[in-house]
């Protein structure tokens, strides 16, 4: 398992990634909205992979 700081270097391009679809979904509602949101959604689940609790 890699230390902090390399995780956090590892997940920094999907980091970004999920930050743009979270803007996309913000402020005025587009005829797209509940689509836009569900992939936002999907890929802010994708943060599993950083836990680091009990048993890991």
């Amino acid at each position: 398992k890699p230390d902090n700081a390399g995780l956090v270097e590892f997940l920094k391009p999907l980091n970004e990634e999920i930050v743009k679809a979270n803007s996309l979904t913000e402020g005025r509602r587009s005829d797209f909205f509940n689509h836009l949101k569900a992939v936002a959604d999907s890929l802010t689940a994708l943060a599993w992979i950083a836990y680091s609790g009990k048993d890991c």
